[in-house]
């Protein structure tokens, strides 16, 4: 129920800040509101929500979104990485940072970091894709249409391993066999 006046909120808000370029950091700042948590705590579910709202303030302010809207693209996300550190309490004022890691021929690579008070409480990774109808599209093939300029890739440590383990998890979702136990 909160989720799209969220998105609609972020959406006009990242249009009206400045425009970022490949290697910025795109910083929105929320309230957890009673409705949006557990107990006492934000649920897992909720986290890759807030999420994703940072993803949008990112595309947006970087104009893919406008791309998107415009060439009738879909994007997705094609595997997520989360690590929890700390749990995020009802009533309290949190930071989603959102950057781009990098990216290789087929899929962007996104971080992001949920804090409070500057401690992080979750850590993110994840593997963006962009299609026409079942076409992928190419990284340098958006930057090169956002006429931004494209700095050396320099992927951080361990992306290959979340990328061995995502190739992994695609073997095992695209099995042919019908086993289903473990």
């Amino acid at each position: 129920m909160w989720y799209f006046p969220r998105v609609s909120l972020t959406v006009i808000q990242a249009c009206l800040r400045p425009k970022l370029g490949l290697s910025d950091t795109s910083i929105v700042s929320f309230y957890v509101w009673p409705f949006e948590s557990h107990l006492r705590y934000v649920g897992q579910a909720t986290v890759a929500n807030y999420l994703e709202l940072g993803r949008w303030d990112l595309f947006v302010r970087l104009g893919i979104v406008s791309l998107w809207i415009k060439n009738r693209w879909s994007f997705y996300a094609a595997s997520q990485l989360i690590r929890y550190k700390k749990p995020i309490g009802r009533f309290r004022r949190y930071r989603v940072e959102t950057r781009l890691l990098g990216w290789d021929e087929r899929s962007f690579y996104c971080q992001h970091q949920l804090t409070q008070r500057g401690t992080i409480h979750c850590v993110a990774i994840l593997k963006m894709l962009f299609k026409k109808n079942q076409q992928t599209i190419s990284p340098a093939e958006i930057i090169k249409r956002l006429q931004l300029k494209a700095l050396a890739v320099n992927m951080p440590e361990g992306i290959e391993s979340v990328s061995a383990a995502e190739k992994y998890l695609w073997q095992i979702t695209n099995r042919t066999d019908d086993k289903t136990s473990f």
